[in-house]
C-alpha cells in the first residue's frame, strides 16, 4: 500500500525570523515528509508521487536509507544509492530537502549513544543532504537542526531532533524475536542537556507563525510495544514542559512505524493542541 503524506500551510502574517539555525526568505505552503525507505527496492520507491504534490520542502524523518553497522564506506554508497534515483534527482533539483536520522541510517537498530562510529555516520548524514560546510549544525556533536521560512504569508520554523546522538539506553523483552517488546527506561534521557538547551532556547524566537517539531520516534503514542519517547517517561514529560513555552501553534512530525496516524495530546501544560502525523511513507508497505 503506497503512502503520501503532505502539510498544506497558510500562513496570514509578515513576521521577522531570528535565531534558527538557518533562515530562509521563502514561502512554504506545502510540505512532504517521510522516512522508512529501502534504497535497494528500487522499483517500489515513491519519488514520482511525491514529486507530482509539488511540495516546496522535503523533510527525511529517519531511516532515509537501510545501512546498519560500522562501515563508513557502505554507508556512503547507500546514501548515494537513494540519491542515484531519477525521480529523487528531480526531487533534490526541484524541492529544498532537510532532515533528520533514526536508528537505521545513525547505525544501530534502536540504538543510542553507545553507537561508537555516530561522529563518522554524522558525517555521511549530512553529505547526503548537503550540508553547507558552514552551517552551524556541523560545530556540534549531534544531528539536529532548526529552519525558519519566512515571507510575507508568515514565518514557519523547522526543529529537527536528534533522538540518537544522546539517547540512553533502551531494554527489551523477548529481543531477537517477533514479541520484543521496548521497556521503560524511567530516568534516560533522550536528548542530552546541550541539546535540551538549544531546544528551549529555539522555541523562544518572537515572530513564528507555527512551529514543526520533527523526531525520528514518536512522541505521542504510548500503547504499542516499540520504540517510542513514552519508554522515557521523564525525557517525555520534560520535552512536553518544554514546548508549553513556543508561543505559536505547534505540531510533531515522525517515522519509524510504517505507517502513518495523527494523534493528539491535550494537556494543560501547552497551550495549543499538537497533531503529529507519523510518517513512513516512501516505502511500500
Amino acid at each position: 500500500m503506497k503512502k503520501i503524506i503532505y502539510l498544506a500551510i497558510l500562513l496570514p502574517f509578515m513576521l521577522s525570523a531570528q535565531q534558527a539555525d538557518v533562515t530562509v526568505s521563502k514561502a512554504i505552503n506545502r510540505i512532504a515528509f517521510g522516512s522508512c525507505s529501502q534504497q535497494n527496492l528500487t522499483g517500489n520507491q515513491l519519488w514520482s508521487e511525491i514529486n507530482a504534490t509539488n511540495p516546496d520542502l522535503w523533510i527525511w524523518l529517519g531511516d532515509n536509507v537501510y545501512s546498519d553497522g560500522i562501515d563508513m564506506k557502505q554507508r556512503r554508497k547507500d546514501y548515494d544509492l537513494q540519491k542515484s534515483h531519477p525521480d529523487y534527482k528531480l526531487l533534490l533539483k526541484q524541492t529544498e530537502i532537510i532532515g533528520i536520522w533514526d536508528d537505521h541510517d545513525f547505525g544501530v537498530n534502536d540504538g543510542g549513544k553507545e553507537y561508537p562510529m555516530k561522529d563518522e555516520s554524522k558525517e555521511e548524514l549530512f553529505r547526503f543532504l548537503d550540508v553547507p560546510d558552514d552551517h552551524p549544525a556541523r560545530a556540534r556533536k549531534g544531528a539536529y537542526q532548526s529552519y525558519t521560512y519566512a515571507s510575507k504569508q508568515g514565518a514557519v520554523k523547522i526543529i529537527l531532533l536528534d533522538a540518537r546522538y544522546f539517547r540512553d539506553s533502551l531494554k527489551w523483552n523477548n529481543p531477537g524475536t517477533a514479541e520484543k517488546e521496548a521497556l521503560v527506561n524511567e530516568n534516560g534521557d533522550v536528548l542530552g542537556e546541550v541539546q535540551w538547551k538549544w531546544f528551549k532556547e529555539q522555541l523562544s524566537e518572537e515572530g513564528v507563525d507555527l512551529f514543526i517539531l520533527g523526531t525520528g520516534i514518536q512522541v505521542i503514542p504510548t500503547q504499542h510495544r516499540w520504540e517510542k519517547w513514552s519508554n522515557f517517561p521523564t525525557a517525555r514529560k520534560r520535552l512536553m514542559e518544554v514546548i508549553s513555552s513556543a508561543n505559536a501553534p505547534l505540531v510533531f512530525i515522525s517515522g519509524d512505524r510504517h505507517l502513518s496516524e495523527v494523534s493528539r495530546v491535550e494537556t494543560t501544560l501547552i497551550r495549543y493542541g499538537s497533531l503529529p502525523p507519523a510518517a513512513s511513507t516512501v516505502p511500500v508497505g
